[in-house]
């Protein structure tokens, strides 16, 4: 119970940090302008400009992804523990939260992200039902390839 509690309120609180950060992108394109300035300076004038204009046009784009990917997983994540399937879900649960650790840019996100990674790894399935269902493989025949076969395949792949 105390899980799913964690869960509920982690997800939350990451989509509310991917919300903000999609309402302040302008603020996230000037501020990386404004720490890769001095890095830039070590290129030539015409690569620099390149650069800035491509952080200007684009940079909206790139850090809105980036933003939407964790609301994203921490939807399926809120999806799965109010639904209490939290240990059939182990997996799941565990690249979410590293695909949403890598992708934030939110310290707290971040922070939250790993404690769902640790949460998740400390899962025990303890009930037969807790696995995930496993799927029968269909029975397969194997056939000897005739000499014609053979042949022929020998002649197309010459």
């Amino acid at each position: 119970m105390k899980r799913r509690i964690y869960y509920i309120i982690s997800a939350i609180l990451q989509i509310l940090i991917g919300i903000y950060l999609l309402c302040s992108l302008q603020q996230l394109v000037d501020v990386y302008l404004n720490s890769s300035s001095n890095m830039l300076s070590m290129y030539p004038a015409d690569t620099q400009e390149r650069a800035i204009n491509l952080i200007k046009n684009n940079g909206k784009v790139f850090f809105g992804v980036l933003s939407a990917i964790p609301i994203f997983l921490n939807l399926i994540i809120l999806k799965i523990a109010i639904s209490n399937k939290i240990p059939q879900n182990k997996g799941t649960l565990i690249s979410a939260s590293v695909i949403s650790f890598l992708t934030s840019n939110h310290i707290l996100g971040m922070i939250l992200s790993l404690a769902s990674f640790i949460v998740s790894l400390c899962i025990v399935r303890k009930n037969p039902e807790d696995y995930p269902e496993k799927k029968e493989i269909p029975n397969v025949k194997f056939e000897k390839p005739t000499k014609k076969e053979i042949t022929w395949s020998v002649i197309l792949v010459l």
